[in-house]
């Protein structure tokens, strides 16, 4: 029987990450079906979500309609970005801009491997663009992720 590590180190990273939104307006920057936050608890602490879904592959392509919608929507915010290398390039705009932006990552899908306890495992709703057969997701019907949409930019 294999020895579990403890859960002890990973809780409180994921506690000292949660500080960065908590009770903060935040606009999520993702890949439109990338889902942060959806099925689990990761950003229940923020005050308010908004979303802006981009292309899951190729968002450089659409680079300034991206950066465009973010300074419309991202004033006073936390922003935080999960869009592969796009997220690097525009968190460093948005920055330079004077925004509090951030390169997120895989953080929500780290936290569902997490949350399940055996590393990495299929997330059945959401994108992951790194493993293999994780591009294709199921479909959700959640008002609340829904509702939190302030703007969907498509591919070229």
């Amino acid at each position: 029987q294999p020895v579990l590590a403890s859960r002890d180190k990973p809780t409180k990273r994921f506690d000292y990450l949660k500080k960065i939104w908590d009770k903060q307006n935040v606009l999520f920057v993702e890949g439109d079906k990338t889902r942060m936050g959806v099925g689990n608890d990761l950003f229940s602490n923020a005050r308010k979500i908004e979303r802006i879904l981009a292309p899951n592959e190729n968002a450089f392509d659409v680079y300034g309609e991206i950066y465009d919608a973010v300074l419309k929507y991202g004033s006073n915010k936390v922003i935080l970005i999960a869009l592969g290398p796009t997220a690097t390039v525009l968190a460093y705009d948005l920055a330079k801009a004077g925004y509090w932006a951030i390169d997120i990552g895989h953080l929500d899908l780290e936290y569902e491997w997490f949350l399940r306890g055996k590393g990495y495992s299929y997330v059945t709703n959401k994108y992951n663009n790194e493993v293999l057969g994780d591009t294709v997701v199921e479909d959700i019907n959640d008002q609340n992720y829904r509702k939190s949409i302030v703007r969907i930019i498509s591919g070229m």
